[in-house]
This record gives structure tokens, C-alpha cells and sequence, in this order.
């Protein structure tokens, strides 16, 4: 069986079309690739139902970010670095726009704690509530599902 290719022509912003191939003989969905020239973000769009594309973030180019501050996760975020030399919160995104994306979270400086907090109707591992990074070079790897995050 040859792969099929499904190419729609999207119009990213500032983006540049990468079609995908597919060896299912009815595909269920279409995928297309995309990169943001812009902000140098590799994109993935599924198509969920006829016409109704969504667009992903899949960029896990490594953007690393260092905070001695409380900070909200983007969705460009793979890495977070945290100087905790005072208590530090960070915010995980909504678990709806980060769908199979991993955001690491790492203390590497700092006596106190980094709290990390879901959305307010989010869970962490089927739980309520903020997660906590005590030590100095512990970290922590969040993965959305789509509703609710998961430490792996």
C-alpha cells in the first residue's frame, strides 16, 4: 500500500504548507504541517471533522526559558528553568492547547519551593490542586491529554 497525501491549502499565518502522508486507505482525519516563519513554530493542523481544521503547537524545538519570577507557561514553553530563591509559582497552560505536548519544569537554584499550579478546572494525575518541586535539580514533565495534565 502507498502512503496517500492530503494537502489543503491553508493559509497560516506566515506560515509555510508541509503536506503529510498517511498509509490509512480511509483516513479518519486529515494532518498538515505548518511552520510559523514568524515565531519559528512547527504547527500540525488535524482535521476533526469535515472542513473543521485545529491547529497544534507540536514545537519542542527546545524553548528554554529561566525565571526568578512567577510565570505563566506559553505554548511555545518546552522548558522551564527555575531560580527559587524566593517561592516561585508557575502556571501550566489550559490542558486544551497543549494536547500531547510536554513542558519540563526543573529547580535549579533556590532554597524555596516551586508551586505549580493547573487551570481551575484542570487536574494534575486525577488531582485538585498545585504540584511542588522542593529540591534543588528535581524536575517535573507535565503531558496534557487534551483535559487535565499528567506527570510522567
Amino acid at each position: 500500500m502507498s502512503p496517500r497525501i492530503f494537502h489543503q491549502q491553508l493559509n497560516p499565518i506566515n506560515g509555510v504548507l508541509i503536506p503529510i502522508s498517511s498509509n490509512l486507505e480511509k483516513p479518519t482525519y486529515k494532518s498538515q504541517l505548518a511552520f510559523d516563519t514568524a515565531n519559528n513554530i512547527l504547527l500540525m493542523a488535524l482535521e476533526i471533522q469535515e472542513g473543521a481544521l485545529k491547529w497544534h503547537n507540536i514545537n519542542n524545538f527546545n524553548n528554554i526559558q529561566e525565571v526568578d519570577k512567577d510565570y505563566e507557561i506559553q505554548d511555545t514553553d518546552y522548558l522551564i528553568l527555575v531560580d527559587a530563591s524566593y517561592e516561585i509559582r508557575i502556571q501550566l497552560p489550559l490542558a486544551e492547547i497543549m494536547k500531547f505536548k510536554e513542558i519540563k519544569i526543573k529547580k535549579v537554584n533556590g532554597s524555596d519551593r516551586v508551586i505549580i499550579n493547573p487551570s481551575e478546572r484542570e487536574n494534575i494525575d486525577g488531582q485538585f490542586g498545585p504540584r511542588f518541586i522542593f529540591n534543588e535539580y528535581e524536575v517535573l514533565t507535565f503531558i496534557s491529554n487534551g483535559t487535565n495534565w499528567f506527570i510522567i
